[in-house]
Protein backbone atom coordinates (compact mmCIF):
# COMPACT_ATOMS: atom_id res chain seq x y z
CA UNK A 1 0.00 0.00 0.00
CA UNK A 2 1.28 3.61 -1.13
CA UNK A 3 1.47 5.98 1.89
CA UNK A 4 -1.26 8.40 2.40
CA UNK A 5 -3.86 5.95 0.85
CA UNK A 6 -5.95 6.72 3.27
CA UNK A 7 -5.54 10.63 3.19
CA UNK A 8 -9.42 10.51 1.41
CA UNK A 9 -8.02 11.88 -1.71
CA UNK A 10 -9.70 10.96 -4.86
CA UNK A 11 -6.70 9.83 -6.92
CA UNK A 12 -8.52 7.08 -8.88
CA UNK A 13 -5.59 7.51 -11.61
CA UNK A 14 -2.56 6.83 -8.93
CA UNK A 15 -0.51 4.86 -11.30
CA UNK A 16 -0.65 6.85 -13.99
CA UNK A 17 -0.19 9.92 -12.06
CA UNK A 18 2.87 8.25 -9.93
CA UNK A 19 4.23 7.34 -13.72
CA UNK A 20 3.66 10.95 -14.90
CA UNK A 21 4.85 12.47 -11.65
CA UNK A 22 8.48 10.35 -12.14
CA UNK A 23 9.23 12.10 -15.28
CA UNK A 24 8.02 15.25 -13.87
CA UNK A 25 10.89 14.67 -10.96
CA UNK A 26 13.31 13.28 -13.42
CA UNK A 27 13.03 16.57 -15.44
CA UNK A 28 12.95 18.33 -12.86
CA UNK A 29 16.32 17.22 -11.07
CA UNK A 30 17.73 17.65 -14.54
CA UNK A 31 16.37 20.74 -16.20
CA UNK A 32 14.40 22.67 -13.86
CA UNK A 33 16.35 23.10 -10.51
CA UNK A 34 19.46 23.42 -11.78
CA UNK A 35 17.79 26.48 -13.90
CA UNK A 36 16.03 27.65 -10.58
CA UNK A 37 19.09 27.92 -8.75
CA UNK A 38 21.04 29.05 -11.20
CA UNK A 39 18.59 32.06 -11.70
CA UNK A 40 18.61 32.31 -8.05
CA UNK A 41 22.55 33.00 -7.95
CA UNK A 42 22.62 34.75 -10.82
CA UNK A 43 19.39 37.85 -10.92
CA UNK A 44 19.01 40.47 -7.75
CA UNK A 45 15.83 40.06 -5.91
CA UNK A 46 14.78 43.51 -7.42
CA UNK A 47 15.11 41.88 -10.69
CA UNK A 48 13.16 38.38 -9.73
CA UNK A 49 10.63 40.58 -7.96
CA UNK A 50 10.21 42.77 -11.30
CA UNK A 51 10.08 39.21 -13.59
CA UNK A 52 7.26 38.02 -10.98
CA UNK A 53 5.21 41.13 -11.10
CA UNK A 54 5.80 41.19 -14.89
CA UNK A 55 4.26 37.57 -15.14
CA UNK A 56 1.52 38.41 -12.93
CA UNK A 57 0.57 41.43 -14.82
CA UNK A 58 0.26 39.43 -18.17
CA UNK A 59 -1.85 37.31 -16.63
CA UNK A 60 -4.40 40.08 -15.45
CA UNK A 61 -7.29 39.93 -18.42
CA UNK A 62 -7.52 36.11 -17.64
CA UNK A 63 -7.76 37.51 -13.59
CA UNK A 64 -10.29 39.86 -15.48
CA UNK A 65 -12.63 37.60 -17.22
CA UNK A 66 -12.81 35.25 -14.81
CA UNK A 67 -13.90 37.28 -12.04
CA UNK A 68 -16.84 38.90 -14.32
CA UNK A 69 -17.93 35.39 -14.98
CA UNK A 70 -18.24 34.59 -11.13
CA UNK A 71 -20.32 37.63 -11.04
CA UNK A 72 -18.15 39.52 -9.23
CA UNK A 73 -18.26 42.81 -10.81
CA UNK A 74 -15.97 44.89 -7.83
CA UNK A 75 -13.11 42.73 -8.19
CA UNK A 76 -13.07 42.96 -11.49
CA UNK A 77 -12.88 46.52 -11.47
CA UNK A 78 -9.85 46.75 -9.31
CA UNK A 79 -8.33 43.79 -11.65
CA UNK A 80 -8.71 46.39 -14.52
CA UNK A 81 -7.36 48.91 -12.62
CA UNK A 82 -4.29 47.02 -11.07
CA UNK A 83 -3.76 46.21 -14.88
CA UNK A 84 -4.08 49.66 -16.37
CA UNK A 85 -2.03 51.04 -13.23
CA UNK A 86 0.80 48.54 -13.38
CA UNK A 87 1.08 48.71 -16.89
CA UNK A 88 1.86 52.64 -17.25
CA UNK A 89 2.60 54.01 -14.13
CA UNK A 90 4.73 50.15 -13.22
CA UNK A 91 6.84 50.42 -16.44
CA UNK A 92 4.80 47.52 -18.18
CA UNK A 93 3.99 45.41 -14.75
CA UNK A 94 7.73 45.72 -13.46
CA UNK A 95 6.58 47.58 -10.61
CA UNK A 96 3.05 46.54 -8.81
CA UNK A 97 2.15 50.31 -7.68
CA UNK A 98 -1.10 49.28 -8.02
CA UNK A 99 -0.95 46.74 -4.49
CA UNK A 100 1.48 50.53 -2.98
CA UNK A 101 -2.14 52.17 -3.94
CA UNK A 102 -4.02 49.79 -1.72
CA UNK A 103 -5.34 47.71 -4.52
CA UNK A 104 -4.04 44.08 -3.87
CA UNK A 105 -3.01 41.84 -6.30
CA UNK A 106 -5.66 38.19 -6.47
CA UNK A 107 -5.59 35.34 -8.87
CA UNK A 108 -8.77 33.66 -10.54
CA UNK A 109 -8.63 31.21 -12.86
CA UNK A 110 -11.66 29.48 -15.11
CA UNK A 111 -10.97 26.34 -12.35
CA UNK A 112 -12.47 28.79 -9.77
CA UNK A 113 -14.92 30.17 -11.87
CA UNK A 114 -16.58 26.55 -12.30
CA UNK A 115 -16.02 25.85 -8.79
CA UNK A 116 -17.92 28.95 -7.66
CA UNK A 117 -20.97 27.13 -9.66
CA UNK A 118 -20.93 24.21 -8.10
CA UNK A 119 -18.73 21.91 -10.09
CA UNK A 120 -16.69 20.05 -8.01
CA UNK A 121 -12.89 19.40 -8.59
CA UNK A 122 -13.06 16.36 -9.49
CA UNK A 123 -10.00 13.36 -8.84
CA UNK A 124 -6.25 14.31 -8.49
CA UNK A 125 -4.45 14.57 -11.78
CA UNK A 126 -0.78 14.71 -12.07
CA UNK A 127 -0.12 16.86 -15.42
CA UNK A 128 2.77 16.64 -17.19
CA UNK A 129 5.24 19.23 -17.15
CA UNK A 130 2.28 21.56 -15.09
CA UNK A 131 2.37 19.11 -12.04
CA UNK A 132 -0.54 18.04 -9.58
CA UNK A 133 -4.30 19.36 -10.50
CA UNK A 134 -7.25 17.93 -10.38
CA UNK A 135 -10.02 17.84 -13.97
CA UNK A 136 -11.76 20.84 -13.21
CA UNK A 137 -9.02 22.98 -12.70
CA UNK A 138 -7.10 20.82 -16.04
CA UNK A 139 -10.02 22.16 -17.97
CA UNK A 140 -9.71 25.43 -16.14
CA UNK A 141 -6.07 25.68 -17.40
CA UNK A 142 -7.06 24.86 -21.06
CA UNK A 143 -9.77 26.92 -21.34
CA UNK A 144 -8.02 29.80 -19.60
CA UNK A 145 -5.65 29.35 -22.63
CA UNK A 146 -8.14 29.86 -25.00
CA UNK A 147 -9.28 33.18 -23.48
CA UNK A 148 -5.80 34.79 -22.65
CA UNK A 149 -5.43 37.66 -24.94
CA UNK A 150 -1.83 37.85 -24.65
CA UNK A 151 -1.79 34.55 -26.13
CA UNK A 152 -3.43 34.93 -28.65
CA UNK A 153 -1.27 37.49 -29.68
CA UNK A 154 2.22 35.72 -29.01
CA UNK A 155 3.51 33.21 -31.92
CA UNK A 156 5.52 30.33 -31.71
CA UNK A 157 8.60 31.56 -30.36
CA UNK A 158 7.68 33.92 -27.93
CA UNK A 159 4.78 31.14 -26.28
CA UNK A 160 7.66 29.38 -25.52
CA UNK A 161 9.24 32.54 -23.91
CA UNK A 162 6.52 33.57 -22.15
CA UNK A 163 5.61 30.00 -20.48
CA UNK A 164 9.56 29.11 -20.18
CA UNK A 165 9.81 32.69 -17.83
CA UNK A 166 6.54 31.96 -16.20
CA UNK A 167 7.97 28.36 -15.19
CA UNK A 168 11.22 29.39 -14.18
CA UNK A 169 9.77 32.44 -12.13
CA UNK A 170 7.00 29.79 -10.06
CA UNK A 171 9.62 27.39 -9.81
CA UNK A 172 12.36 29.75 -8.11
CA UNK A 173 9.29 30.81 -5.83
CA UNK A 174 8.59 27.30 -4.91
CA UNK A 175 12.16 26.10 -4.97
CA UNK A 176 12.86 26.01 -0.71
CA UNK A 177 8.97 25.27 -0.25
CA UNK A 178 9.38 21.87 -2.50
CA UNK A 179 13.24 20.74 -1.42
CA UNK A 180 11.60 20.82 2.55
CA UNK A 181 9.01 18.67 1.64
CA UNK A 182 10.80 16.70 -0.51
CA UNK A 183 13.22 15.97 2.20
CA UNK A 184 10.83 15.65 4.90
CA UNK A 185 8.44 12.82 3.66
CA UNK A 186 8.04 9.27 3.70
CA UNK A 187 5.90 9.75 0.08
CA UNK A 188 6.93 12.45 -1.99
CA UNK A 189 4.03 12.02 -4.25
CA UNK A 190 1.26 11.51 -1.51
CA UNK A 191 2.92 15.15 0.31
CA UNK A 192 2.52 16.95 -2.87
CA UNK A 193 -0.99 15.69 -3.68
CA UNK A 194 -1.92 16.32 0.18
CA UNK A 195 -0.49 19.64 -0.72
Amino acid sequence: AHAGEGDDVNDPFEPINRGVFAVNQALDEMLFKPFARFYIAVAPDKFRIAVGNVVSNIGAPVVFVNDLLQGDVDRAGTTLARFMVNTTIGFGGMNDVAADLGAPRHSEDFGQTIGSYGVSSGPFLMLPLLGPSNFRDGLGTVVDGFIDPVGTVLKGGQTVTRFAVEGLDKRANFLDASEAIEKTSLDYYASIRSV
